[in-house]
Formats: structure tokens, sequence, C-alpha cells
């Protein structure tokens, strides 16, 4: 994708970009409040947009890591999934495209974490085109895709229709698969002379990954910008070294 330079367009979080041969724009972690000065000269010279990649999440600690009261929670969830699909709106009516695509900003919470899926306030795919589609015509048509799906701006047809996620088999998924381990143990220990944390734990029956009953153990290093993970996984009749994973971490050394 060539890009015209003066097009490329920085913010505080991130940045746009347009596709100068065609006119896809992409406003992805683009907050409107900061980017729409740039948004309007595109759009200025720029008038007819073929396609808008449109942003309709933000993946954040709030209000899932907040403590709340169960009203309280309630509310935050509901005024972050309109004020994102609010801004998906408002750059939807600003550059008027033929066609718009919400995408980006879908992830899972897993292991310890994945009950945390319930209170992110971020909404779902299905929910943000319904949201969409209702506030605009076929002049303004939007777009989903498949996994590996793509679609034809010339023709303005997909490969496929798209398939609906059931939001109960995502939630069975969540609880059953992501969530990983029937026991859990954490600690914190020195690798190295450097902080780091010890997570222990047994796996769950699932249908991917790991059989039912493998110790599952990681070690979680922070160096810098950098995470390093070394991993150790057992399966319930193998034989267990552990012990040597663990006397291998307690050698392992950062220099070099």
């Amino acid at each position: 994708m060539e890009l015209d330079p003066y097009y490329r367009w920085h913010t505080q979080k991130d940045q746009g970009c347009l596709n100068v041969a065609e006119p896809n724009v992409n406003t992805n972690d683009c907050p409107i409040e900061l980017a729409r000065d740039s948004a309007l000269k595109i759009k200025k010279k720029y008038n007819n947009i073929d396609m808008l990649l449109v942003g309709y999440a933000g993946a954040s600690c709030w209000p899932q890591c907040i403590e709340y009261t169960p009203e309280q929670l309630k509310n935050a969830i509901k005024e972050k999934k309109q004020r994102y699909l609010t801004m998906a709106e408002e750059y939807i009516k600003l550059f008027n495209p033929k066609f718009f695509m919400p995408f980006a900003g879908r992830y899972i919470l897993s292991g310890k974490m994945a009950d945390l899926n319930f209170k992110r306030g971020e909404p779902e795919l299905e929910e943000a085109y319904d949201f969409l589609s209702s506030r605009f015509d076929q002049k303004n048509k939007a777009i989903v895709l498949n996994v590996n799906g793509y679609f034809d701006i010339t023709t303005g047809k997909a490969n496929a229709p798209y398939n609906r996620i059931d939001p109960k088999q995502k939630e069975n998924y969540i609880k059953n698969i992501k969530s990983g381990l029937d026991t859990f143990k954490e600690a914190n220990i020195k690798v190295s002379g450097a902080d780091a944390t010890r997570v222990e734990g047994v796996t769950k029956e699932a249908e991917l990954g790991p059989v039912k009953g493998s110790t599952s153990i990681s070690v979680i290093l922070e160096i810098g910008p950098k995470i390093l993970v070394i991993s150790y996984l057992q399966g319930p009749a193998e034989t267990d070294y552990s012990d040597i994973f663990d006397l291998m971490i307690e050698n392992f050394s950062l220099a070099g």
C-alpha cells in the first residue's frame, strides 16, 4: 500500500492511514477527538471514499480491573460500548464511504483472567454491525468478513456470507477452554537477579491443546520493554521433569 506521507496522520495513541491509489481509509486506534482535523483534510482532498476501515472497540483495563459495585460496573460497560460505537458512527458520517467495515479490537482474556471477559465493555463484532447498519442505509453499506474472507470493492461482494458467532458458544469456549487451568499457583521469584513470576497449573479437558491433567509451568520475566516467557509442559502419563526445569531456571543467566 503506497501512502502519501501528508495523509498519514499521528495521534497520541496510534496512526491512521489512507491508501492513495484507491481511497480507502483506516481509522483504527485514532480517537476522533484527536484526529478530526486530519480526517477533514483527507475528506476535503478525497471526496469519494470507497472503503472505511473503522474501529469499534478499544482494549484497556477499564472497567474490568476497577473495583465497582455491580451497578457501577453495569453502567461503565454500557458507557464504554456506547462511546466506541458512537465514535465509529461519527467517522462514517464524516467520510461518507461507499462501504465501511467495523474491524480490529477482538481479543479474549485467558487463564485466570478469563472471567474478566464479561466485564470488559467491548462490543462484539455482531453488535457493532447491527448498531451501525441501523444508522445507515445502502448508500453506506456495512461489510463484515469471515476469517480469511475477502471483499471486492469493484463488485461490492464478499467471497462468502458472514457466519455470525453464537454468543452462547463463545461464552462456553471462554469458560471451559480458554480458562485453561483447574488448579493455579503463582509465586514471585528471582531469575538471574531479575524479578519474575512463576505460574503453575493443571490443564482442564479441552477440545484443543494439552490433554486433561497436563502440568503447565511458565516463568515470566520483564526485561525492559520486552517480556520473556520460559515454559514447561508435561502430559499426565509422562515422566515428571519439573525439578529439572526449576533447576534450569535457577541457573538461567541473562548475561549476553
